[in-house]
């Protein structure tokens, strides 16, 4: 078993977890809270589902890659386990589009916020991380990838087509000229052609050598959504918000411009709804096509002697109706035939579909798989078989669905164990209860898995029971289902209420519940034993012992830790206050002007906490009910309040998407804890307030931990106020630089606030670099002692550490932020790190090259400049011919380790072969 070891912190008076030292002189400062996982999460509504195979031999296996918002989760196709996630999003960008390489080596993933990352599939180790090259507040719509996979193309709703290098990490440019936002990108393999579709139906071909668009044309008369080609690039299907897709004939590339993409008639469908995705599956005898609901479609792809039969039984009947025959065409609805009897159905609105890759050993009449993505955060798993009979060529089954890992829909409410073990949620359809791992040290940590699932109707709220083996839901029907867990069913159904049951809550005397709904009744219930006439023995059951009638319907209710009041939030803006014991009246809150929405009491019964529709958090004094303080907390609703025990820190949680604390006794902001994706409903703190739980609209819970870092309220708050500044002003600067580019290509990227901070931090590490070497050039008792920075390295050391932290697609942005004297020291600098060999060479190349470029104009006035970068020159010169002498002996070694590996398999079969025809293993017997 895990065991629990409890944080060592002060409690100063009447307030929460504080620093050691908080004397009047000193700042207040309180430990920091940090993100420590999220789950629940199995295909996110934004983005779309890729099935890539890894490994060789019997470790080959097909891995489902799905977004998860921030993140893309891995899962194994066979046993729909999570065998990994690829971090890499943020709360501002979730994963918005996922490509899958020809060969499956390489996964590239969008992002919401216009960046752009690239993984190998092997290792599932990162070749480019979160680079940026649309603006940040444009959402990446579509990725392509050359069958080499050197070059990746994305296109976002910013209208502008993005082209990467994959090796250099570096955005290459990007192409201007489209109306609408690109929905789909495809390369050429044949003449390296990049061909664009956009959202206001043009199709657009750009050459990336000459970086200019050299055929457009009219793809869709409608809104375009998406489209697709076939292996040999012959064909291509636009889809849009029509019921017809438009096919071109792209068999003469080789021919002018105008004459690649030649109309080539219409395939219609038989649903109305707009194309969402279309897909070959992998042998591409099949076409697959999804609309924005609960259907995917497939198209046969007719081989040449279909087609002949269909253009023989058109011509038969142009002679029957005495017509001329000649003007018979080979058009796309003599190719494709449309399969009315295999039709895709799910119980959910479809968000994408995949189809599994077929491993070597599979025949060619196996079967394809198909995963289907669905809107309620699950997915499935279909096969389609191939049949000879015309009549019904294939036949769709679904095998199983990967649903036990999240909700369906919103999280609603929640209840943290006793023993902070476990954790139960509800949504509708079903109340989960999840796992939360115990560490070594410090308290409880992330949410690790999924234990029970019981399938009820709509719950609306929960509550554990003493012993952390039952569970009391409430639902929109008015009833309490009492769960056990041990049997993971439902032991009994009271009904409660007339209408909804708003709130659940344990007594704090622990011998009962309290619940209230919309029928404006409190009920305080009794636990009592019951004989079990299923299982024997005897079982829990609640007997209702008292009933409190409203004036309005009740929202939340909260008792206090010593078992002396309870008070129950109600709909007409109001908090009644009660005494537990006798029911008795004690006190009214008046304040908010719209619903209270969460109540929360103080461990020591002095405060209690109202959270309102009105945005603001109200400080309430139990002894005369007077306001201490009213904050405006959210920037929208307030949905959940929570006192950390033992002190006065207040959580709380917010429509806005984000969780806030503060210092109830000092009425202080402490931080802001960002990560949901949408409304955060309400969250959960660990007896101790180690453990932060939260969950909301994006179907997540995620939990945080407290650290032993110190947090200083008012350097978070200049903190947060300097990085909203600098967002607002790189942003500023990057529309003021798009706006005033008119050229079709154009510099890729946006200057961010982080490549400001990058520039920042490259100034000092020069500015101290020099400062330690005029040091330490003067000699002295002052040069043997070295800057806390540099540790144990040189003043090069650190800055080199400094330069190749600064990643390849942020480099153009933060270099020219430096200010010019800057500039010439770090080129001079260039020339030692190369001489020492303390920096890698192609950082200083990356580097070198952009200064040059930069001060070009200046080298032939500037005669130190000049000299400058002939010694990085004779530099560079020197350390690339070493690096290609490495390369070329390492070279050589593998190749004679090759002969010599291959040289040894082969005297090995022989010996094999002439053991088993001399019949040495039968002597040997």
């Amino acid at each position: 078993k895990a065991t629990v070891s409890v944080l060592n912190w002060s409690v100063a008076p009447a307030a929460g977890p504080s620093a050691p030292h908080t004397s009047s002189a000193m700042p207040r400062s309180y430990l920091r809270y940090q993100p420590r996982g999220m789950t629940g999460v199995v295909a996110a509504n934004e983005g779309n589902v890729v099935v890539v195979r890894t490994g060789t031999g019997d470790d080959e296996r097909s891995v489902i890659c799905s977004p998860a918002l921030e993140n893309v989760h891995l899962f194994d196709i066979t046993t729909t386990d999570i065998v990994g996630f690829l971090p890499g999003g943020s709360d501002e960008g979730a994963v918005t589009v996922l490509l899958a390489s020809a060969t499956g080596e390489h996964l590239a993933v969008g992002y919401g916020d216009g960046h752009v990352a690239l993984y190998v599939t092997e290792n599932w180790l990162p070749v480019m991380t979160r680079a940026l090259g649309h603006k940040i507040t444009s959402k990446v719509l579509s990725l392509a990838m050359s069958d080499d996979a050197t070059l990746l193309a994305s296109g976002g709703t910013d209208t502008d087509i993005v082209l990467w290098d994959v090796t250099t990490q570096d955005p290459l440019f990007r192409l201007r000229g489209s109306k609408g936002a690109i929905v789909a990108l495809k390369f050429l393999q044949n003449n390296k052609k990049l061909v664009s579709l956009s959202g206001d139906g043009l199709v657009k071909v750009w050459d990336p050598e000459v970086r200019a668009c050299v055929h457009t044309f009219i793809g869709s008369t409608s809104q375009a959504t998406a489209f697709c080609m076939d292996v040999a690039e012959a064909r291509m299907l636009v889809g849009s918000r029509d019921h017809v897709m438009k096919v071109y004939n792209l068999e003469n590339k080789d021919g002018a411009e105008e004459e690649m993409f030649l109309a080539h008639g219409q395939l219609e469908r038989s649903n109305h709804r707009p194309v969402a995705m279309m897909k070959f599956n992998p042998s591409h005898t099949l076409l697959a096509v999804q609309s924005t609901d609960r259907v995917i479609e497939f198209f046969s792809v007719l081989g040449a002697k279909g087609v002949q039969a269909k253009l023989a039984r058109q011509k038969k009947r142009k002679r029957e109706k005495a017509k001329d025959e000649d003007d018979v065409e080979q058009l796309a609805q003599h190719e494709f035939q449309r399969l009315d009897e295999a039709i895709l159905r799910t119980d959910s609105k479809i968000r994408s579909f995949a189809f599994t890759p077929p491993s070597a050993t599979d025949s060619s009449a196996a079967p394809d798989r198909v995963i289907v993505a669905l809107n309620d955060n699950q997915y499935e798993e279909w096969t389609i078989t191939y049949h000879d009979s015309k009549a019904q060529p294939i036949t769709l089954q679904k095998l199983k669905a990967c649903s036990t890992i999240g909700h369906r829909g919103e999280i609603r409410g929640s209840s943290l164990s006793a023993s902070n073990r476990s954790i139960a949620t509800c949504a509708t359809g079903n109340v989960k209860v999840w796992a939360i791992e115990l560490e070594e040290k410090g308290e409880e940590g992330a949410i690790v898995d999924c234990t029970h699932t019981l399938d009820i109707n709509e719950p609306t709220c929960l509550s554990f029971l003493p012993g952390d083996q039952h569970i009391a839901a409430g639902t929109k029907e008015g009833t309490i289902e009492l769960i056990s867990l041990p049997n993971s069913d439902i032991l009994e159904s009271v009904a409660a209420h007339d209408g909804e049951v708003t709130a659940v809550c344990l007594r704090a005397d622990r011998r009962g519940i309290a619940t209230g709904g919309k029928d404006k009744k409190l009920k305080i219930w009794s636990f009592d034993l019951v004989p079990d006439e299923e299982m024997g023995g005897k079982r829990i059951t609640i007997t209702c012992s008292a009933t409190l009638e409203f004036s309005d319907a009740l929202t939340a209710i909260t008792y206090s830790e010593d078992s002396k009041y309870f008070a129950v939030g109600l709909q007409d803006n109001t908090v009644k206050v009660y005494y537990a014991d006798t029911c008795k009246f004690h006190l009214s809150l008046y304040g908010h002007k719209y619903p209270v929405t969460s109540l929360s009491i103080s461990s020591d019964s002095r405060i209690i906490a109202s959270g309102s529709i009105d945005k603001n958090v109200k400080l309430w004094g139990l002894d005369f009910g007077d306001c201490h303080k009213s904050l405006f907390a959210h920037d929208d609703y307030v949905t959940d309040v929570q006192f950390a025990g033992g002190t006065h820190f207040l959580w709380t949680t917010g429509k806005d998407g984000t969780v806030k604390c503060w210092d109830a006794d000092h009425f202080t902001h402490i931080q802001t804890l960002r990560g949901h994706h949408g409304a955060v409903w309400g969250c959960e703190l660990s007896k101790e307030g180690g453990v932060l739980i939260t969950y909301g609209a994006d179907r997540t819970l995620r939990s945080w931990v407290r650290t032993e870092g110190l947090l200083f309220p008012d350097d978070e708050a200049e903190k947060e106020a300097a990085e909203a500044a600098d967002k607002e002003a790189a942003t500023s600067m990057a529309y003021a630089a798009l706006d005033r580019a008119d050229a079709e290509a154009g510099v890729a990227g946006q200057r961010t606030a982080l490549h400001l901070k990058g520039a920042e931090d490259l100034v000092e590490a020069i500015d101290l670099a020099v400062a330690e070497m005029e040091r330490s050039a003067e000699g002295g008792a002052q040069a043997a002692v070295k800057h806390p920075l540099l540790g144990q390295r040189t003043p090069l050391e650190y800055l080199a550490t400094v330069v190749e932290s600064i990643k390849g697609h942020s480099l153009r942005y933060v270099l020219s932020g430096l200010p010019g004297e800057y500039c010439v020291r770090l080129l001079t600098f260039c020339v030692d790190l190369l001489r020492q060999r303390v920096c890698r060479v192609e950082s200083v190349s990356k580097v070198s090259q952009f200064l040059i470029r930069q001060f070009s104009s200046e080298l032939a006035s500037n005669a130190a400049l000049r000299s400058t970068a002939m010694a990085l020159h004779e530099q560079l010169h020197a350390a690339l011919s070493r690096q290609i002498d490495t390369h070329g002996f390492n070279n050589s070694g593998l190749s004679l380790l090759q002969a010599h590996v291959s040289s040894h398999d082969a005297a090995s079969g022989e010996f094999f072969e002439i053991s088993q025809k001399k019949g040495y293993k039968k002597a040997r017997r």
